[in-house]
């Protein structure tokens, strides 16, 4: 017998909208400051997702990990972090779109080559941006974790 083709289904035909359980892919606005890289700098945005989905959370944690060597004297683990690549895969998984415009006043296209293009100064903001969303989020959490025990 000859296996069937694995056919893929949306996130509507596996579970019942709103259950809770599952990522929706529902996205978020949010205003950056690039006054401090250009103080003549118009008004940006950006759009993240509102959440990241379980496989997306497991590769971007794993996304900066150089090296785990576990020491057999004390038992401790020495852990290596490549930090660029890490904010380098935060802004890759977390930015949905951006208002970004190049020097002829055209949209620049939101990609891996473009976050590799960017001046050191405005990915800082971006990601100072996403982490103020994960805080966010982490506080909501709480607060509701708290209020419903």
């Amino acid at each position: 017998m000859e296996d069937e083709p694995r056919q893929v289904a949306t996130l509507q035909e596996v579970i019942e909208p709103n259950s809770g359980w599952f990522v929706e892919p529902d996205k978020v606005r949010m205003a950056i400051d690039l006054s401090t890289v250009d103080p003549n700098a118009a008004p940006q945005w950006i759009e993240i997702k509102k959440e990241l989905t379980y496989a997306e959370s497991q590769a971007l944690r794993s996304a900066g990990l150089k090296s785990m060597k576990r020491n057999a004297d004390d038992e401790s683990t020495e852990i290596g972090i490549d930090y660029a690549r890490f904010d380098q895969a935060k802004l890759e998984m977390w930015l949905v779109e951006w208002s970004l415009r190049d020097r002829n006043d055209k949209p620049v296209k939101l990609n891996r080559f473009s976050i590799d293009h960017m001046r050191p100064e405005v990915a800082d903001v971006i990601l100072a941006a996403i982490d103020e969303h994960i805080e966010d989020r982490e506080r909501l959490k709480k607060a509701m974790s708290t209020s419903n025990g």
